[in-house]
């Protein structure tokens, strides 16, 4: 833990997108098997394939937390943990395929850039006071990462706002043993 006590920050993926990232693949899937079993086929197989593709990356993927730490980011998939380290990261920015306006005004989530792949790490906008620790986390990685991400509105409730939390509302979900617990900016 450092003196300002900021060690590592856990970022929550909205329940919206959880929701759309698994129950319409899952639907797709599921209706492209009744189909075949009705004997369908060639629509019935593209359902499979389209449903089974989308259900793949909604649960290999799509990041349910992340964790911005000392050592780098770590996207924690539903069936699956990736480990981003600094070296690999060059920069933390808003999402380029979302409305220039939601972008600008910083109501966008968060991707890492690793080379020219993009890698999601929220999809919905941190806090101000979850901003400011991820960028503390980020000026200590050694400084070769940059943070192109504007800076979000005051009113903007921190990402953990509608998830389980411990110590009596002021933590964390699933984070490390030793991950500090804050509130909101003040």
């Amino acid at each position: 833990m450092t003196d300002d006590g900021v060690t590592a920050v856990v970022l929550h993926s909205s329940w919206r997108g959880r929701f759309f990232s698994l129950v319409p693949p899952a639907l797709l899937f599921g209706g492209g098997i009744w189909g075949y079993s009705q004997g369908g086929r060639l629509v019935a197989v593209i359902l499979i394939v389209l449903g089974g593709v989308m259900l793949g990356i909604g649960l290999f993927d799509y990041p349910w937390r992340t964790i911005i730490g000392p050592d780098g980011i770590e996207r924690r998939c539903l069936l699956r943990t990736e480990r981003l380290g600094w070296r690999r990261v060059t920069a933390v920015a808003r999402p380029r395929s979302t409305k220039t306006v939601q972008r600008v005004a910083g109501k966008a989530g968060l991707v890492a850039e690793v080379g020219k792949r993009r890698y999601l790490l929220s999809n919905r906008c941190e806090s101000g006071f979850e901003y400011e620790a991820i960028q503390r986390v980020i000026d200590r990685s050694g400084g070769r990462v940059l943070l192109r991400a504007s800076e979000p509105p005051d009113e903007v409730a921190p990402t953990w706002m509608y998830q389980r939390r411990l110590d009596g509302g002021d933590g964390f979900v699933d984070a490390p043993a030793d991950l500090p617990r804050w509130g909101s900016r003040r």
